[in-house]
């Protein structure tokens, strides 16, 4: 499991360096981090299969895209708890407005070279 975080974290932080943005990690906590903001939570759920023995495992990260979690309204909310640090978005850091899918399929490439799938056959997807 670990691991699996590990590259979801690298394959981010390649997406940041195309923006120039020096993305990296704090030991302590899982997700990606730009400074002392983070930009990125990743998310790791078991659940008990019901057909079988073993567990059934959910994965996820959510990539600060927009601004919006600089804004006055997100003032109140601890992400995954960490009271010590803030957030910040792509946006925030660029002053691009770029679109989810956009950076979707940016990430792209990225994923497919951490997690070494061949990333001609996610393009070809992608695209259609």
């Amino acid at each position: 499991m670990h691991g699996y975080l590990r590259k979801l974290e690298e394959a981010i932080i390649g997406l940041l360096a195309e923006f120039g943005i020096e993305g990296g990690r704090k030991p302590e906590y899982t997700g990606v981090w730009v400074g002392d903001v983070k930009i990125a939570a990743i998310g790791v759920k078991f659940n008990k299969a019901r057909t079988r023995r073993g567990f059934v495992t959910s994965h996820g990260f959510a990539l600060n895209v927009k601004i919006g979690v600089e804004q006055e309204g997100f003032q109140g909310i601890i992400p995954c708890g960490i009271a010590e640090y803030g957030v910040t978005s792509l946006e925030a850091l660029t002053g691009l407005s770029l679109s989810v899918e956009e950076i979707g399929r940016r990430l792209v490439p990225h994923f497919c070279r951490v997690f070494g799938y061949d990333s001609s056959i996610a393009s070809e997807s992608l695209s259609s």
